[in-house]
């Protein structure tokens, strides 16, 4: 498993307009999160308005989020939804980037090569992981 600070890093580098933060986001704690947090927001959780949630960072759950996920991923390629379909394979990088697996790091290389509202990607991901 990668550090999230590295990870956060990576989604940067790959996602100028932020459209992916939350898949680091959500498995850091407040503390972590807090410079990529609004000041709004920050002042609500600190107030108590607002209450903090993450995720175990752990890879179980980094593989259950992939599945959870996935269905939503191929509704937006099969009905050719050029936007929400790269979002999703930006999605499944990110994750992938976090496991830190060397042989999974060319894998992450892979999947940014969009082509097909993501479905050559969609394939390979749903083998690794599992799903039908």
């Amino acid at each position: 498993m990668r550090n999230l600070k590295a990870v956060m890093d990576f989604i940067r580098e790959r996602d100028m307009l932020g459209l992916t933060y939350g898949d680091c986001i959500e498995y850091m704690s407040f503390e972590e999160a807090t410079p990529y947090l609004n000041d709004e927001y920050i002042k609500k959780v600190e107030e108590g308005e607002e209450t903090w949630d993450y995720k175990e960072y752990i890879p179980d759950r980094i593989i259950e989020d992939i599945k959870d996920y996935l269905p939503f991923a191929w509704d937006k390629a099969n009905n050719c939804r050029g936007i929400s379909a790269w979002r999703s394979i930006l999605h499944f990088q990110n994750w992938f980037y976090m496991l830190g697996d060397k042989d999974i790091d060319k894998l992450v290389d892979t999947i940014g090569d969009y082509s097909y509202y993501g479905k050559p990607q969609l394939v390979l991901i749903s083998e690794l992981v599992g799903f039908d």
